[in-house]
């Protein structure tokens, strides 16, 4: 799996107007920075991968990425995760370390957050990706 797909997920958030317009640059890693306090916002982390292998070794892998929209309404949720799921809909990019090749693989699950008051769209997507190093 490439460890480098959080940086892929991040770009191409940041470059969808539609999710944009709506979470700014709240778009983070792992956990919600403390103090934070506007919604909507958008978590992501890394939930795994494998290695696609031949006889001849790796050929490429998959890493799966758990990205979660968290918003006030229920509405603004399921908007702003429809948008995020069509962020990564046939884009492959090229970057110094790595490839992405493909997305697939998509899940979703919308869900109440007690602790918080707040509404969740949960995405779960594969990457395929090369490593170059």
């Amino acid at each position: 799996m490439s460890i480098l797909i959080g940086l892929h997920i991040r770009k191409v958030l940041e470059q969808n107007r539609d999710v944009v317009d709506r979470v700014g640059n709240r778009i983070y890693p792992l956990v919600i920075p403390q103090g934070v306090e506007t919604y909507p916002f958008i978590c992501y982390d890394m939930s795994g991968g494998t290695g696609e292998q031949t006889k001849d070794g790796v050929i490429d892998d998959v890493a799966t990425v758990n990205i979660a929209v968290i918003a006030k309404t229920y509405e603004e949720a399921i908007i702003i995760g429809n948008a995020v799921r069509y962020s990564f809909d046939g884009v492959t990019a090229k970057y110094e370390r790595f490839e992405v090749t493909e997305c697939s693989n998509v899940t979703y699950n919308d869900e109440y957050v007690e602790a918080i008051d707040a509404y969740a769209m949960n995405l779960s997507m594969d990457f395929r990706t090369v490593d170059y190093e």
